[in-house]
């Protein structure tokens, strides 16, 4: 079944907007959106969005498609609500917000022509299976966010595999030499 998604970028800039459009049916993987053009599907040229600040992708399960925000400590926000960690549901006509950026969910439709309402009564639904956290802008001031185990984000070495902090990416690998600018980010598990 081929599902497609159509992401606006407007920018306060630009008299004109940016418009992506992904099927699931030609790319099965996520689709993946920061600032870092080599690496991101939806390239955003915005400073205050991470290199590689979120991933959507289609889960067949649920019938649609879902974000996961991959920088914890610069959250994104859906309809409104703050995405510290875990996923969200997305829906036409939803607004994603990443540093400065907004995209804006423009058209999600079935291979049938049919668009997924966006008047769906759990707008805000989340994956059963991934703990998620949204807060509403009130109660960001209200209570601070009890901290949760997270996973962190690595370099690893193309050459000699070996794992790296993100802030490395300037150096060379302290076990090969090779330099790190060209390294792929990979998940950490939590350390205990």
């Amino acid at each position: 079944m081929a599902i497609t998604l159509n992401l606006i970028h407007k920018s306060l800039n630009a008299q004109a907007a940016t418009s992506w459009d992904f099927d699931t049916k030609r790319n099965n993987s996520s689709i993946i959106i920061g600032r870092d053009s080599s690496s991101c599907h939806v390239h955003l040229k915005d400073l205050s969005v991470a290199k590689i600040h979120a991933s959507i992708f289609f889960k067949a399960d649920f019938n649609g498609y879902y974000i996961h925000n991959l920088q914890p400590l610069n959250p994104i926000s859906i309809d409104g609500a703050v995405l510290i960690q875990g996923e969200a549901r997305l829906w036409q006509g939803s607004t994603i917000q990443l540093g400065n950026s907004t995209l804006l969910v423009e058209k999600l439709k079935l291979s049938s022509n049919k668009a997924i309402s966006s008047q769906t009564p759990n707008r805000n639904s989340l994956s059963t299976n991934s703990p998620a956290r949204l807060i509403t802008p009130s109660q960001l001031s209200s209570s601070p966010p009890t901290p949760q185990p997270t996973q962190e984000h690595g370099l690893q070495c193309p050459k000699c595999q070996t794992i790296h902090p993100l802030t490395s990416q300037n150096v060379s690998c302290h076990i090969c030499g090779h330099f790190l600018a060209d390294a792929d980010s990979v998940l950490i598990s939590p350390k205990h």
